[in-house]
């Protein structure tokens, strides 16, 4: 794979998500407790379904760069 400018938001992106996801791994719960969920079962399938997003989003991201 070659860099060309048409790569570059699709790199932006998928940087952000992975430094969301390792350097800070507390903001799924911060986000859980700033979108209002307190009960500790509702936060738990929020995280659940926040890590099951994440790597599908960076695949799509990555598929997108990729074809592009």
């Amino acid at each position: 794979m070659t860099f060309t400018w048409i790569t570059l938001p699709y790199l932006l992106a998928i940087a952000t998500i992975i430094g969301f996801c390792f350097w800070k791994p507390n903001v799924p719960n911060l986000l859980a407790q700033k979108l209002g969920l307190k009960h500790e079962r509702g936060e738990k399938i929020f995280l659940v379904v926040y890590w099951i997003t994440i790597p599908v989003i960076i695949h799509r991201l990555m598929a997108a760069m990729l074809q592009g």
